[in-house]
């Protein structure tokens, strides 16, 4: 049997090396095969296997072809995962010159759906997902409002696995997901919504009113999503509750203020809020 594989396109004395690479440009790791035959004699009726070991990113799929022709499985010939060709029992008619090819394909890059929209509270560790998937393995990196998020210890780390691990996040925005290879790119876009605790900005003093007088009293807090202030008054058994409550726009977070008209005792108060 005379043999030939690919590479270097020299020839030597009954044995001559090709190798079609049919790989896309441009490609990660071209195929490459190793150990070729040189010209072999068999007995009839006698098995033998002819290998073609071939590596590459991706892994390449191996085929045969005898006298240019494509060589498929039948009653006496084996075609192996690892590149292997094996005839059972030689006969004349498989006598030639066998040629082994390798060939990779790269898979475009693909992100599964996530979710579009995350929330954490302030001080808390963020992670987003982004698992793409594709060959050869795709390089992911992050953009945050189409800036590029850079990887700072105690801030930004993104994980092998793809997940952006923001330690404390301050601010929410819309974190991309950016995953390439040879074959072509693919985005996803995360957005994070970093919530505040309410916390006061302003809050009533302690008033003393004489009988008879009216009385203003105002709240300001602050937090994400906006707070929602009320207002309750307990003496004894009394519970006073406040009607018709608005907020004012005019300052940073809700503002409300009570205003007690005609104190005449502590069982009967007058209501109004603006």
């Amino acid at each position: 049997f005379g043999t030939r594989s690919s590479g270097d396109h020299s020839c030597y004395p009954q044995s001559c090396r090709e190798v079609h690479l049919l790989c896309p440009e441009p490609c990660r790791s071209d195929p490459q095969t190793h150990h070729s035959h040189s010209a072999r004699w068999v007995l009839r009726w006698i098995p033998v296997s002819l290998e073609c070991l071939a590596d590459g990113q991706p892994q390449p799929e191996v085929s045969w072809q005898r006298e240019r022709r494509p060589l498929t499985e039948g009653a006496h010939i084996q075609l192996f995962a690892n590149g292997t060709l094996r005839i059972a029992a030689t006969q004349r008619s498989d006598a030639g010159l066998y040629t082994c090819s390798a060939k990779n394909l790269a898979v475009p890059p693909m992100i599964p759906v996530g979710q579009p929209e995350l929330s954490v509270i302030q001080g808390f560790q963020a992670l987003l997902p982004c698992a793409a998937q594709g060959s050869p393995e795709p390089r992911v990196s992050w953009k945050k409002d189409g800036n590029i998020v850079p990887s700072l210890p105690g801030k930004f780390t993104v994980l092998r696995s793809g997940e952006l691990i923001i330690e404390r996040p301050d601010d929410g925005g819309v974190f991309t997901c950016v995953a390439t290879n040879t074959a072509g790119t693919v985005r996803q876009d995360t957005r994070l919504s970093v919530n505040m605790r309410p916390a006061f900005k302003e809050l009533p003093a302690d008033v003393t009113v004489n009988k008879g007088q009216s009385l203003s009293l105002s709240c300001h807090a602050q937090g994400t999503p906006t707070p929602v202030i009320s207002w309750t008054f307990s003496l004894r058994v009394h519970i006073l509750r406040v009607r018709n409550g608005h907020k004012n726009k005019k300052r940073d977070g809700p503002l409300t203020a009570v205003n007690l008209h005609s104190i005449c005792s502590p069982e009967s108060w007058n209501i109004c809020v603006t």
